[in-house]
């Protein structure tokens, strides 16, 4: 076959297997052997008899050709962080996009490494203890906006779908508790600014059921002054 679609990032033209998203055809020429070292998965599903001129696997200049069912940005930053390693700080919203992309594929691929990397990382954001909770709170104050948003730029409906869906129980407390800061009216009108940033790899938007309760019963009195920076009304 040729190969007139979009290619992705990264392109390796000593490539030896070419992976294909479904969504926006986009393909990365890796090798096949670097990700396999990382992650069984990608071992199992590479370890099929190798494409020959009587095959009736889909090749592209001897690669066989893999689909693959995962955004094209979260598949690029996957394979990047193999080859070079990955790197969560950009301080502003990409940060947390690419933490998405990176714990979702890296829990489904089961590259543990990779997967506890993107956890250490979230908890330092979204801390579970009183020492890390004023820490963050510290940094909120010190570190400027982007585009609008305070640190860290997302909202914690975001940290909290995120958490369910890759099963990062540890940072469900935390993200409850910066969402019971917010009037429980804005959370279901869904209309706050860091609710509105679009990009592919954020997870859903919506309060789950449960969720809802908890962040109801959590509530107590606060004031102005308590309340931290980066969760501002406004930004």
């Amino acid at each position: 076959m040729a190969w007139d679609g979009i290619r992705g990032d990264p392109w390796f033209d000593d490539g030896n297997i070419l992976l294909v998203t479904q969504e926006s055809p986009t393909a990365f020429r890796v090798h096949r052997g670097v990700l396999g070292r990382h992650s069984e998965v990608f071992e199992g599903m590479f370890s099929i008899p190798q494409p020959s001129s009587n095959s009736n696997i889909e090749t592209f200049e001897g690669c066989q050709v893999v689909p693959m069912y995962d955004l094209p940005s979260d598949l690029s930053s996957l394979i990047k962080a193999l080859y070079d390693g990955a790197n969560f700080r950009n301080r502003n919203f990409e940060d947390f996009a690419y933490l998405t992309g990176i714990l979702r594929l890296s829990t489904k691929y089961f590259i543990g490494h990779l997967r506890t990397q993107a956890i250490r990382f979230l908890t330092e954001t979204w801390p579970y203890s009183l020492k890390g909770h004023d820490a963050m709170v510290t940094k909120a104050l010190a570190t400027p906006s982007s585009n609008g948003l305070t640190f860290p730029y997302v909202h914690p409906l975001h940290v909290l779908n995120l958490a369910h869906e890759v099963n990062v129980r540890i940072v469900i407390p935390p993200a409850l508790y910066f969402l019971s800061l917010y009037p429980l009216a804005d959370i279901l009108r869904g209309d706050h600014p860091k609710l509105k940033v679009q990009h592919p790899s954020s997870p859903s938007s919506s309060l789950d059921p449960t969720d809802t309760l908890s962040a109801q019963t959590d509530r107590c009195p606060r004031t102005a002054s308590t309340k931290p920076a980066h969760v501002d009304s406004k930004n």
